[in-house]
């Protein structure tokens, strides 16, 4: 039985202006899943198109089929762009066929936002009858938007367009290249990548590359990250071990431990849970008692992913001492996953 006046107080912090509010509230409405949905359409309609645009992501997280017309309707209707676009990514994370046809006619709005999110939610939804208006919106697209739509073909079947992200590699829409060729894990594009990791001057490129070339499994790429561990620092850092990691290089791991008490904890905390490493329990469990509620929430995600099942007491003691309700949740979620074997 959903309390009433729990999902009121998140659905408030949901539309708090204050950004330090939302994000927790976002996690707890979507772990209550399908049993919130009523409620949450009902916010579709609000005044605020901050909170329309939130309630929507928020539903297609949750991914109850049973909103799709309503998403579809607030696509169709809304007159804010961040609404619009946050309706039509919703409706990507749904997939559901149903929203096919008002996906593609937002391909050919005026703004940009909207007709990128409908791209990637084509894509997602991998339908050939989207081929043909997204090789209209690509050869009509310029900038971050046409690689979304190189994406998107891509993964409708168009795998010879490869060599066009790997051209846009070169350009001035890095990021979202580099993001696409780590969702698609596009080897070909790995001696591309190496070069802009030796050659970007912004960190944040530099990070999605790594996290790219993570996903590769090619031994030439160890060895040059390997080389390029020893020249970063900070979170950049983590992320070269964390690619290692996943590389095949598990001692690596020992080295996030050593940084996880300083400055880039919480990244730390969550390359750990990627590299799969369980010898990295012992400082996850120091980490719960942290005075800083983003990294005990970020080591109870990291313990989850590691699935020690030995660990399940510590997670039952610090449920019992945790006041921070999006943290609880989280840790009765990783309880649940360790008691029904789920890890």
């Amino acid at each position: 039985m959903i309390d009433i006046k729990i999902v009121d107080k998140y659905l408030e912090d949901l539309g708090n202006p204050d950004p330090k509010y939302w994000p927790a509230a976002r996690y707890e409405l979507v772990k209550l899943g399908t049993d919130v949905t009523e409620f949450l359409i009902k916010f579709l309609k609000h005044k605020n198109p901050v909170m329309r645009g939130r309630v929507a992501r928020i539903l297609g997280e949750i991914g109850d089929k049973e909103t799709v017309p309503f998403l579809i309707d607030l696509l169709k209707t809304d007159k804010d762009s961040y609404v619009c676009s946050s309706a039509a990514s919703a409706l990507g994370e749904i997939n559901d066929s149903r929203s096919l046809d008002i996906l593609i006619e937002k391909l050919s709005v005026k703004e940009p936002k909207v007709r990128k999110e409908s791209a990637m939610a084509l894509g997602k939804l991998q339908d050939t009858i989207a081929l043909e208006p997204l090789m209209k919106y690509y050869e009509k697209s310029s900038g971050e938007e046409k690689i979304w739509a190189i994406y998107a073909l891509i993964k409708l079947g168009k795998s010879e367009l490869v060599h066009l992200l790997e051209d846009n590699l070169k350009e001035d829409v890095l990021l979202a290249a580099i993001t696409v060729a780590g969702h698609l894990n596009l080897t070909e594009t790995v001696p591309l990548l190496l070069e802009l990791l030796g050659i970007s001057k912004d960190v944040k490129f530099r990070i999605e590359i790594i996290k790219s070339l993570a996903q590769t499994g090619n031994p030439l790429v160890r060895e040059k990250l390997e080389y390029y561990y020893g020249q970063c620092r900070g979170e950049e850092r983590i992320w070269v071990i964390y690619a290692l990691c996943k590389l095949g290089d598990r001692d690596k791991a020992g080295v996030i431990l050593d940084v996880l008490e300083r400055d880039v904890r919480k990244a730390s905390a969550m390359a750990l849970g990627e590299t799969g490493n369980k010898d990295s329990c012992g400082v996850l469990l120091k980490a719960l008692v942290s005075d800083e509620g983003e990294l005990r929430y970020r080591a109870v995600q990291a313990l989850q992913k590691l699935g020690d099942i030995k660990i399940l007491e510590h997670l039952e003691h610090a449920l019992s001492v945790e006041s921070e309700t999006y943290i609880k949740l989280a840790i009765e979620e990783a309880i649940g996953s360790f008691k029904k074997g789920e890890v």
